[in-house]
């Protein structure tokens, strides 16, 4: 049989609206599940249950992990359908900076990023998007001098080792973000950008620190959101507590998220097709940013489908990055010297959120409005389809 796809949930944890925990908390003791509370999110009213069997309640053996949440959501989504009742169960998916089949395996082959020496001009544009504050989730950000004095960092622990130790060798996705903020800065260098890290070494988080970290930016006001990560699902629904925090931050701020890079898969390549969703990238309330190439055409990575709404570009795209020995994704090492070429919805994403940045503040404008002057403006945003 065929390798089977990695479990792309946390098995032993459910989340449920925490305005309904009387509800559901009675069902789970029905059906002798044991939980505990492991944190909230006030914001979105979100509560994250950690779950164990109770194997013998009466002759009180220790319980045992939950290793597969569906059969538990299956019963009480059909308990609830008999009640007249359903209240909010979600699982604790994951999200990932890597777009592909998978968030762990990749559409297409050259996916690394590629050495470049520092640039003889400069890749920020002279100005643009003075006073604009654009909130960026991502990995950890390297102290790179061309971006310190641009931003600000709202995560504990925010950098990456400003010089990577003999026995430190960077990942290669631990310069995402980096890349990110450097795209989003060559078109917007008088912005600032509000920067908050989740993502892991391999550029991976659960959906609920995610969300969690989406939460902080409530405080921070930004008027431009950037995601350039997201995930695929199974059903191919939204990720519920991900669609709860996108409802509550959506008045605030223009969400931008990355569409992914599963546009050449061929039929179906573990469970999605060029065709599948990216979440956050295909909620209605969410700026969904595939890739063109320098000429304007979609690359041949980009998803097609018509909730795409504009496409910036992808392809060969240059950008700050790491500094110091990096490993790239199939096993070699390449030292960078603080710059690289990579491709991806990732920096498409960021690129529409600069070019929003300098309307606003060229227009005198809100978010929204910015962006509907940039994609008919037709520069640096294109329309899609």
């Amino acid at each position: 049989m065929p390798d089977q796809p990695p479990l792309n949930y946390v098995p032993d944890q459910l989340v449920i609206d925490s305005t309904e925990e009387a509800v559901v908390l009675p069902e789970l003791d029905d059906l002798q599940i044991k939980y505990s509370a492991v944190e909230t999110i006030p914001e979105f009213d979100l509560k994250l249950l950690q779950l164990e069997y109770r194997a013998d309640l009466e002759k009180k053996i220790d319980a045992t992990p939950v290793l597969e949440l569906d059969p538990i959501l299956f019963e009480l989504r059909r308990r609830f359908e008999n009640s007249n009742q359903m209240p909010f169960l979600a699982k604790n998916r994951t999200i990932s900076s890597r777009f592909g089949a998978t968030p762990e395996t990749q559409s297409h082959t050259d996916f690394d990023p590629a050495f470049i020496a520092p640039p003889a001009t400069p890749l920020f544009a002279p100005s643009g998007g003075r006073g604009v504050r654009i909130g960026v989730l991502d990995t950890k950000i390297a102290k790179h001098d061309k971006l310190l004095d641009h931003i600000e960092t709202r995560s504990p622990d925010p950098y990456l080792p400003y010089l990577p130790a003999d026995s430190y060798v960077q990942l290669w996705e631990e310069g995402h973000a980096t890349f990110v903020v450097g795209r989003i800065l060559a078109a917007a260098p008088e912005a600032t950008v509000v920067v908050r890290h989740v993502l892991d070494r391999k550029g991976e988080a659960p959906a609920w620190d995610t969300v969690k970290a989406l939460a902080g930016f409530l405080a921070d006001d930004v008027k431009i959101l950037v995601l350039a990560m997201g995930c695929y699902t199974d059903d191919g629904k939204a990720p519920k507590i991900v669609a709860r925090a996108v409802e509550r931050l959506k008045s605030k701020m223009l969400i931008v998220a990355a569409a992914g890079n599963h546009g050449a898969v061929k039929g179906m390549k573990n469970g999605i097709t060029k065709d599948s969703p990216t979440w956050p990238a295909a909620l209605d309330d969410v700026t969904a940013v595939g890739a063109h190439t320098q000429t304007g055409a979609l690359t041949e990575f980009s998803p097609r489908p018509l909730w795409v709404n504009c496409t910036a570009l992808g392809e060969h795209v240059d950008s700050t990055y790491l500094t110091g020995d990096v490993r790239l994704r199939e096993g070699g090492v390449v030292t960078f010297q603080g710059y690289a070429r990579w491709e991806g919805t990732s920096f498409s994403a960021a690129t529409v959120a600069g070019a929003i940045a300098v309307v606003m503040a060229r227009d005198n404008v809100d978010a929204h409005e910015a962006l509907k002057k940039a994609i008919a403006e037709n520069g640096a945003v294109h329309k899609y389809p």
